[in-house]
């Protein structure tokens, strides 16, 4: 009976404190009753830490609330050994709650790393400050706010002792040890990283090696005409001078053992044609006039030719070309180095491997500067199938003079021989050999036509079968070599490529560098940088990958001319504009159909 009993009384309080808690979530209706206040419960804070609670006294007053600190403030609330987690929580006289403190001691601490090649040594600190909290008492109230006081305590600083005995640990040397960097760091009480030790890297050294010389620049003068030429030595001039070595230093780790040096790499410096030792090495002379060219490991005098015009012939010259005089007619003038021409070039071809000059009107002609890299397969193969057929024409020759002693052997017939029987495709590769002359891209590359020069006249059309000494042979086999290796190793180098014109009419212009002239007319120009054309560009078609300037484009007839900058960020600039005149900058085009002066286009 008296279970039944109390069954029927917790189940009213049950039902009394839903009808408070619907209440207290619904303030504005427990509003209307009277002396809600004065009715609710109460929940404090006693001066030992204890919670007490106190239920409301009638049935409208509301039951009290604590509010629970977040996560992180170092306050726990457990309420019936639950821990809470919500922001407000509703409790009654018979709740059993703790209010705990999380302890945060004070922190320091630190740790050295060494890296893998012990060459350094990191020293890193942490300091935290202490944390206690002390919950304080409330008086009784319907909220329970939890006050709290805290005070904070200082770690116990790391002292110098502390790391240099741990850095003896470590095995660092102590006179590796940066003990000016470490007091500072460790002085300042402060978390963060520093290098307290250092080791010493090795130093491998140089070897002796050759410096140039500055060389003054010469005025040198071809039919009266003065002509600026850079690096331009006389026979016995030094050019350059043996600069010695620096020493090789071992090094040395944060643990103070030696680290040896590699050894400096040997001094490969190959002298060229025009260059001789002297004083024991220590001098590097000129053994010829011309130009030097310092290459990385190689240095040569480029020889000077002179050649008196007019020229009517193919004229092809492995270093500076100088021509005194006109170039006239269908031919070719080819040179590995600079070609400058006095007079005037009409329907003619120049090709240089580097810089070309003409003083004279220019007109009908084409001229290709700087084109020197080749890298066809078909042209690579071609030349070496060449050179091997050569090798066994030679090899079947020598066979021959040992079996036959006392016999005067003709090379050109027993070459003539073997091709007939052994090499029928001979004929075809003279055939492709002469046509390089001619071919595009071919034709532009000074190297390939330099050789192709140097191979026709011993073995073109039917010469080869009436060589009479063999060792013209040799020159053949070297060329090719020569041109292959560079080829694969790419070593063309660096040459200063450009051309300088007066007067272009009608002339095809290619060039790797730069193009400067006075006026063209009709002209088709690409430059690899930069067109400068101090007068008028009539008609034609210009191209440069950076910048053309010109005091006039186009001409008061209207004549359609064509001007193109590659780089987007290059520019067009020019006293005058004539109508007719189509300007392109990367992908940008203004097309003038009316005069305009002062002109700068670009994108900027």
């Amino acid at each position: 009976m008296a279970t039944w009993i109390e069954r029927i009384r917790d189940t009213v309080k049950n039902l009394f404190r839903g009808v408070q808690t619907s209440l207290h979530q619904v303030g504005h209706l427990a509003a209307l009753l009277p002396g809600r206040h004065e009715a609710s419960g109460r929940i404090w804070i006693d001066s030992g830490g204890q919670v007490h609670v106190q239920n409301p006294h009638a049935l409208h007053g509301l039951y009290p609330i604590i509010i629970v600190p977040p996560a992180d403030s170092g306050i726990t609330v457990e309420i019936n050994g639950n821990l809470a987690e919500e922001n407000e929580v509703v409790v009654e006289a018979s709740d059993h709650i703790v209010i705990a403190t999380i302890p945060e001691p004070p922190l320091s601490r630190f740790d050295i790393h060494i890296d893998d090649e012990g060459m350094i040594a990191v020293l890193t600190v942490e300091y935290r400050m202490g944390k206690t909290r002390t919950i304080e008492s409330t008086e009784p109230a319907t909220r329970l706010v939890i006050p709290v006081k805290t005070e904070w305590e200082a770690p116990d600083p790391i002292t110098v002792e502390e790391v240099l005995e741990k850095l003896h640990r470590l095995g660092v040397h102590p006179d590796r040890v940066d003990h000016e960097t470490l007091v500072d760091f460790v002085t300042r009480q402060e978390s963060g990283s520093v290098r307290v030790a250092h080791g010493i890297p090795p130093v491998s050294g140089t070897s002796e090696s050759y410096q140039p010389l500055p060389v003054e620049t010469k005025i040198r003068y071809y039919q009266g005409i003065a002509v600026d030429r850079p690096g331009f030595v006389e026979i016995g001039e030094i050019i350059g001078i043996l600069v010695p070595g620096e020493a090789s230093h071992p090094g040395i780790t944060v643990w103070g053992t030696p680290i040896l040096p590699t050894a400096p790499p040997p001094n490969v410096f190959k002298l060229g044609d025009g260059v001789e030792m002297m004083e024991r090495g220590m001098h590097l002379v000129a053994t010829r006039s011309g130009r030097v060219r310092w290459e990385p490991g190689h240095v040569q005098v480029i020889p000077e030719k002179i050649f008196t015009g007019p020229v009517r012939t193919t004229l092809a010259y492995d270093g500076d070309l100088v021509i005194e005089g006109d170039v006239q007619g269908k031919v070719t003038a080819v040179a590995s180095g600079h070609i400058i021409i006095t007079g005037s070039v009409m329907d003619a071809e120049i090709v240089a491997k580097e810089q070309i000059w003409i003083f004279g009107e220019t007109q009908g002609a084409v001229i290709y500067s700087g084109y020197q890299d080749v890298s066809y397969p078909e042209v690579l193969e071609q030349l070496r199938r060449l050179n091997e057929v050569l090798w066994i024409l030679e090899h079947g020759y020598h066979q021959v003079c040992e079996r036959m002693p006392d016999s005067h052997v003709v090379p050109g017939k027993i070459f003539a021989w073997l091709v007939q029987t052994k090499f029928p495709e001979w004929r075809s590769l003279v055939q492709w050999l002469e046509k390089m002359k001619t071919r595009s891209p071919y034709r532009k590359n000074p190297d390939l036509r330099l050789l192709v020069e140097d191979i026709l006249p011993v073995i073109g059309r039917e010469q080869l079968f009436h060589i009479e000494d063999v060792t013209l042979l040799e020159r053949i086999h070297q060329g090719i070599e020569h041109f292959i290796d560079t080829v694969k190793h790419g070593e063309q180098g660096n040459f200063l490529s450009g051309v300088f014109l007066k007067v272009a009419i009608h002339t095809m212009i290619r060039s790797a560098g730069s193009v400067t002239l006075q006026e063209a007319r009709l002209c088709d120009i690409e430059s690899g940088d930069l067109v400068d054309i101090t007068g008028q560009m009539i008609g034609g078609n210009v191209t440069a990958q950076e910048s053309v300037t010109a005091r006039t484009l186009g001409s008061e007839e209207s004549i359609d001319t064509f001007v193109s900058v590659i780089n987007p960020r290059g520019f067009v600039r020019s006293h005058l504009i004539h109508p007719q005149t189509v300007v392109q900058i990367g992908t940008y085009t203004e097309d003038f159909t009316t005069a305009m002066t002062d002109v700068v286009i670009d994108q900027g």
